[in-house]
């Protein structure tokens, strides 16, 4: 087993929050002012802008790691890539720099424990809005393994992103009709697997790794996650993924 440490989520990074934006500050242009709308949904006719300068703790740039922390606990709290144009933070959400850490083990493991910080949120749920708080990260303590099996396993798990983003493209160009899609000369049906199916794979896979889960008892997850069927995709992809990774990094995605 690959060797690993304990320690407080909350050393792993620095967690910056955004600003708490008065309408005064705002213009017609300037940069965007990024709320947890425009990491959901990108800029739109409701984004806020400012041509004020502030320090360079809370100015976004594409690739920056982003966690919100406020919001409402099932569909808010949420680790996200920053990848919109250079904007300015807004309050409820952290900007993470990791700290002697591979930047996207981070991500994973961030994501790994949203059904944690969902619960968190949850619990402290007042007029709809939930929090996870500076104190909850330091009292929140996880599994991290040598810089060596943090980029091996953020390499497999990248793998399954990237799963999703093909797919994405491959399906925008389908035909909408079923039996042009079951035709179709590039992907034929049974061999290629939704969207839908590589990400509920991946949320698996995560949440597995959040609580531990055996390798045995998440494959027969995979096997009958949709309506209590074998779902030969699902088994496929992980076959194919994780097949791909050592021994080692296996044991270190979950303990056998």
């Amino acid at each position: 087993m690959p060797e690993k440490k304990r320690i407080p989520l909350y050393d792993l990074a620095v967690w910056k929050n955004g600003l708490a934006f008065r309408d005064v500050q705002f213009s017609s242009k300037g940069k965007p002012v990024i709320k947890i709308a425009e990491l959901k949904n990108g800029i739109t006719d409701q984004t806020k802008f400012t041509k004020d300068e502030f320090d360079d703790s809370v100015a976004l740039c594409k690739g920056d790691m982003l966690f919100s922390w406020s919001g409402n606990p099932s569909t808010s709290i949420d680790v996200f890539y920053y990848d919109l144009p250079s904007g300015w933070l807004n309050q409820h959400i952290f900007k993470v720099t990791p700290i002697g850490i591979d930047k996207r083990f981070l991500y994973y493991l961030l994501k790994s424990h949203k059904p944690i910080f969902t619960a968190i949120a949850s619990n402290k749920q007042t007029t709809g809005l939930g929090h996870v708080t500076i104190k909850d990260l330091k009292e929140l303590i996880v599994d991290v393994p040598t810089l060596e099996f943090q980029i091996k396993i953020a390499e497999t798990l990248g793998a399954l992103d990237d799963k999703i983003e093909n797919n994405t493209k491959i399906n925008h160009h389908l035909p909408p009709s079923r039996s042009a899609t079951d035709n179709s000369p590039d992907i034929k049906r049974g061999k290629r697997v939704s969207r839908k199916s590589i990400k509920t794979l991946r949320s698996a896979w995560l949440t597995a790794i959040c609580f531990r889960i055996p390798i045995k008892r998440f494959t027969t997850f995979v096997c009958t996650s949709i309506g209590g069927k074998t779902n030969f995709s699902f088994l496929k992809s992980l076959r194919t993924i994780l097949g791909s990774a050592d021994p080692d990094t296996k044991l270190s995605l979950m303990v056998c």
